[in-house]
């Protein structure tokens, strides 16, 4: 009977170690027969073209003229081009500028309705952790504008000065990223272009803000 036992605990033993190494080769993407494919420079560049779907709540700092005491409230949402340019600082940390341009459906209660076109560049710094392709970053703004066309009554301005933030999450797998972000931007300085037939090109000191989502599909090439 003793000896039986030991048999019945060596082969549990046995059996166990097997399990163990198997799991270990499946988590490691490695099985017996397979190819293992050549590790991933911990330095280099990369580019990352994106296009992207945003929609922000917005609002023109009107209170900030003389006499007027609200501000107008309204959105934009649409597509867009994005791109990052910039390098793996090992294989965890990355490092990149992050340009967009946008063509977006502007509605605000008082400008009303106008199609928008927009840019915006920055700084991003992030990571991309080993569980299950997940990645973090976050962009500094650091410049852009954004343009509707003429409004109610020809009413016609441009924003500029853009400054602000990203943050987001992603999951990159094989040559695909999927990312969401959210954003939260400050245009610091508006152009009233024209007025009706009046062309009139005066800068103030209103601000424009934009706060909301931004989903996009990225396309990560290793240089």
């Amino acid at each position: 009977m003793k000896r039986k036992n030991e048999r019945i605990f060596a082969g549990f033993v046995t059996a166990a170690m097997l399990m163990a190494s198997n799991a270990f080769a499946q988590q490691d993407g490695r099985s017996e027969g397979a190819t293992v494919p050549p590790p991933r420079s911990e330095a280099g560049p990369f580019l990352e073209p994106m296009i992207f779907a945003e929609r922000n709540n917005t609002e023109i700092k009107t209170s900030q003229l003389p006499v007027i005491s609200d501000n107008t409230s309204g959105r934009t949402q649409g597509p867009g081009l994005g791109l990052r340019f910039g390098g793996h600082v090992n294989e965890t940390f990355f490092l990149a500028a992050d340009g967009r341009y946008s063509q977006t459906d502007f509605s605000d209660s008082s400008y009303q309705s106008a199609k928008s076109t927009g840019y915006n560049y920055g700084v991003t710094a992030g990571a991309q952790t080993p569980y299950y392709g997940v990645r973090l970053w976050g962009t500094a703004v650091l410049g852009g504008a954004m343009d509707p066309a003429a409004g109610a009554q020809g009413f016609d301005v441009k924003f500029d000065q853009a400054k602000g933030y990203r943050v987001g999450a992603g999951v990159h797998v094989a040559s695909v990223a999927l990312n969401l972000e959210y954003q939260d931007l400050t245009f610091d300085k508006s152009t009233i272009q024209s007025v009706g037939i009046l062309n009139v090109d005066q800068q103030t000191d209103v601000d424009f803000t934009e706060k909301g989502l931004v989903l996009s599909v990225g396309f990560p090439i290793e240089l």
